[in-house]
């Protein structure tokens, strides 16, 4: 069978109902973990985000350059790479957001920011201060060829002080926060968000409707997203999924869980609000 995301998509209403997502699926490679992007408000706009696999390299035709540097065994940033994942925007274009998460133990998380920095956005600066609290960083060239997106550790949260206050308001109801900052050209954009990663979904969403920034209809219908279904057929999965779920003798399935939340703010703009709900192919 081709080897295809869109047999999982297509298992969800929510991807049912949004056919450029169905479009992009079909010309992605099947990933055993996907999340979406929704915005407070909305629903039919939705980002696509997938793990990239380091051995599988259908996905290198994206951003190649990029994954040979931080995936391939024998590049000078793979030691300090933990991870790789794109993130395809409406109108879902070849040019996805690519995000390189750093690994935990670095002992010299500073040098390391800044050597996959240059080579996700070359030529970018990381601000001095920002640098030894990167969890993550990102090129969104769809949105700007120039523009670094850092994700920060909680270290990093306090020095930037719209995010300390978002933190702080949600302090109660998360495990852990992390920070989201763009730069141009060594400038912090006035815009950013902070992932919440949510202990308690139902006290979570009644402070952001007490604060407005979200609705009623909102929460409904993302608290009625986490449970497991029937997975895709096993006929439509490509050759080497089908393989695993003989060799396990086991049924298809999926579960669907609330990954984290992301509060976006600007100034003299109310607080965005998104929900990135994941989908979990599993056999049982």
């Amino acid at each position: 069978m081709p080897d295809s995301l869109l047999p999982l998509i297509d298992l969800l209403p929510i991807g049912r109902n949004a056919p450029g997502l169905q479009r992009m699926a079909a010309t992605l490679p099947f990933s055993s973990y996907i999340a979406l992007e929704l915005t407070s408000g909305e629903t039919d706009t939705m980002s696509l985000c997938a793990h990239v696999p380091p051995r599988k390299g259908e996905w290198r035709r994206f951003h190649p350059r990029i994954l040979a540097a931080c995936l391939d065994e024998d590049a000078a940033c793979a030691g300090f790479v933990q991870s790789v994942y794109l993130e395809f925007d409406a109108p879902y274009g070849d040019a996805p957001g690519v995000f390189v998460g750093l690994r935990n133990d670095l002992p010299a998380r500073e040098a390391a920011v800044r050597a996959v920095a240059g080579i996700v956005v070359p030529g970018t600066q990381v601000p001095h201060d920002l640098a030894p609290h990167v969890s993550h960083v990102a090129a969104m060239p769809a949105r700007s060829p120039s523009l670094l997106r850092l994700n920060l550790l909680a270290a990093g949260i306090l020095c930037v002080a719209p995010l300390e206050q978002l933190a702080a308001s949600v302090a109660d109801v998360t495990s852990h926060c992390v920070g989201s900052v763009d730069v141009t050209h060594g400038v912090l954009s006035d815009r950013v968000g902070m992932e919440c990663y949510v202990k308690d979904w139902e006290r979570f969403f009644g402070i952001c409707r007490q604060r407005g920034w979200c609705s009623d209809a909102d929460v409904a219908r993302w608290l009625s997203w986490p449970g497991e279904a029937a997975g895709p057929v096993v006929d439509d999965l490509p050759d080497w999924a089908r393989w695993t779920g003989q060799l396990l003798n086991a049924r298809s399935g999926v579960v669907r869980t609330l990954n984290h939340a992301k509060l976006v703010a600007r100034p003299d703009h109310p607080v965005e609000m998104k929900i990135y709900p994941a989908v979990h192919h599993v056999w049982h």
